[in-house]
């Protein structure tokens, strides 16, 4: 009787031997499961395409150019599409409303951008010197280009700098 209880007592225990293995099984598959999803997070944290929507503005003594501005990058080719206008005295006294495609490399954090096309809206009456009073060259005049540089905040977008100052935030677009 003796030798039963004990063979009954050896089968408890590697029972519950067993059991604790499928634990420690099914925690591992657990975390491994939840390392793979950060990873994947992690990788689309770091992603190099840029899709955001953002609002500039810029003044001086006379006049306040603002602007909303759509920016797509992509595998070293970019779109802006820019639609606003040139206050004087809050009276608005010129209308912008262009898309520009551009070729971008990316050099130490730094974007050099080079306009390749200028499309102008049926709106848009703001002239080239107005233009590049407020803004770079490349979205007056097709060739030009224009350095600049985008710092991922998280998920939320990219603060776009003009080294060293920041022009705006640009928000991802979903």
């Amino acid at each position: 009787m003796e030798h039963f209880v004990y063979q009954n007592i050896l089968i408890v225990k590697m029972a519950e031997k067993m059991t604790k293995v499928k634990k420690y099984v099914a925690l591992t598959a657990i975390l491994i499961l939840i390392c793979t999803l950060c990873c994947i997070g992690y990788i689309n944290y770091l992603s190099k395409d840029v899709d955001c929507l953002g609002n500039f503005s810029i003044s001086n003594n006379v006049e306040k150019m603002s602007l909303l501005i759509s920016r797509k990058m992509v595998d070293g080719e970019g779109i802006d599409t820019l639609s606003g206008g040139l206050y004087r005295k809050n009276v608005l006294i010129a209308r912008v409303e262009r898309t520009i495609k551009y070729h971008y490399q990316e050099e130490q954090g730094r974007y050099v951008m080079t306009s390749t096309a200028i499309v102008k809206g049926v709106h848009d009456d703001i002239s080239d010197t107005q233009l590049t009073g407020c803004l770079a060259g490349m979205y007056a005049h097709q060739g030009d280009k224009n350095i600049v540089v985008l710092k991922n905040i998280g998920r939320s977008g990219w603060m776009v700098y003009d080294t060293p100052v920041p022009l705006y935030f640009c928000k991802r677009n979903t």
